[in-house]
């Protein structure tokens, strides 16, 4: 290799600092509609693609320190509770109720047992004793919430969006619920043009966008080969520029099959153009094209924007995504104190239950809890707000 291509690969760097590709006005002339849409959107672009680099580590950032200062207390408090219903069960077998205080006493039983199996996963002695207040095999529930909570979710798009959509592969996953959401906007898409009678002015519109597809399928792909021819690193013979050619090369070919055309140009522009005028030069023809992909690509990456807030990954932090990242390691800071807190409440109330004669502060304690919680719900209802949070958007 020449001297020449030598810099190409020293100047990579500067390249991925670099600013949004930008077409430049020669002697104060004015940008035409597609060279204005073309920048506009190749900075919208860059934007995006900004935000969602700080979005990700922002969000990496809280799920560490979530897992790690959060979880392990949530998993103590499940452990916490689920001793403490136990404890309450045992006291049934040497005090009597009133039928009356018998079931309220049931449902704080139950829903103490909800609220652990939330964190924990339910140990054989767990389930038995589940079992024995509930009257219904834990498995059994667990699969038959599962299944009703497809179907309502069925149900629900069918019922808002007219959409049926086959629930069988969705599961308790990120790549589960990706593929849902995938599935639901296609099959939308498809429904509206089901849905729509096309005259004759649409038809050859809808005509033009194939063939534009195709010529930007076709387009995106001539900067690849290009690229490739250049780039591929079968063709140096210098170890150290080789390995150079490997890196950018792997680039190329992410950005072509993600049809990213904002970076394929910007190697294209470093590597085969090597000056930044050639953009001006671009025909009116090709613009539209590049327009349109480029309007594709921020659709894409709003799309991806959208996701990365509904992906169950991270659906503990829902409440603080949208907050900026002190406030929201603010929030799991408070969130940990008043867990913490919860957990000492709930230690004190075993030991005062574990005493003889508990039977009065038993009494109390049921009273308040329903006070506390109006809503007292069933394993039904935690199970289907359990599944729900890990698709809620």
């Amino acid at each position: 290799m020449n001297v020449e291509q030598g810099f190409l690969f020293e100047d990579m760097t500067e390249l991925e600092k670099s600013a949004s590709l930008k077409i430049t006005s020669k002697n104060k002339k004015t940008l035409s509609k597609e060279q204005q849409a073309f920048n506009r959107l190749t900075k919208r672009v860059e934007t995006l693609e900004n935000e969602m680099l700080l979005q990700n580590e922002k969000l990496t950032k809280l799920n560490i320190s979530y897992s790690k200062e959060i979880a392990p207390l949530l998993s103590e408090k499940a452990q916490n509770d689920m001793k403490l219903a136990m404890t309450l069960g045992n006291a049934t077998k040497f005090i009597k109720f009133t039928k009356t205080k018998l079931d309220d006493l049931t449902d704080v039983i139950l829903n103490l047992c909800d609220s652990a199996f939330k964190e924990i996963p339910a140990t054989p002695e767990m389930e038995i004793f589940y079992e024995e207040w509930s009257k219904v095999n834990y498995k059994d529930e667990v699969e038959k919430q599962k299944n009703e909570f497809k179907d309502e979710l069925q149900d629900l798009m069918k019922d808002i969006c007219g959409v049926d959509i086959n629930m069988d592969d969705f599961d308790d996953n990120s790549e589960s619920f990706a593929r849902l959401a995938d599935k639901f906007q296609d099959e939308v898409r498809a429904k509206k043009q089901k849905k729509v009678k096309k005259n004759k002015k649409q038809l050859q519109r809808e005509e033009a966008e194939k063939a534009e597809a195709e010529i930007k399928k076709k387009s995106i792909r001539n900067i690849y080969i290009t690229l490739s021819k250049l780039l591929h690193p079968d063709t140096e013979l210098d170890p150290k520029l080789k390995a150079q050619k490997d890196e950018i090369m792997k680039k190329v070919t992410v950005a072509y099959k993600n049809k990213d055309l904002t970076a394929l140009l910007k190697l294209e522009l470093e590597f085969v153009h090597k000056e930044s005028e050639h953009l001006d030069k671009i025909t009116e023809a090709n613009l539209r094209i590049y327009v349109s992909a480029l309007k594709e690509q921020v659709k894409n990456l709003e799309r991806e924007m959208y996701m990365v807030r509904a992906n169950p990954r991270y659906r503990e932090l829902a409440e603080l995504i949208s907050l900026p990242e002190n406030a929201a390691v603010f929030g799991l800071s408070k969130k940990a104190k008043n867990i913490k807190a919860e957990n000492n409440k709930v230690l004190a109330q075993i030991s005062e239950f574990e005493k003889p004669h508990p039977k009065k502060p038993i009494l109390a304690f049921v009273e308040k809890y329903f006070n506390n919680h109006p809503q007292c719900i069933s394993f039904d209802s935690i199970m289907e707000s359990f599944f729900m949070r890990k698709g809620r958007r």
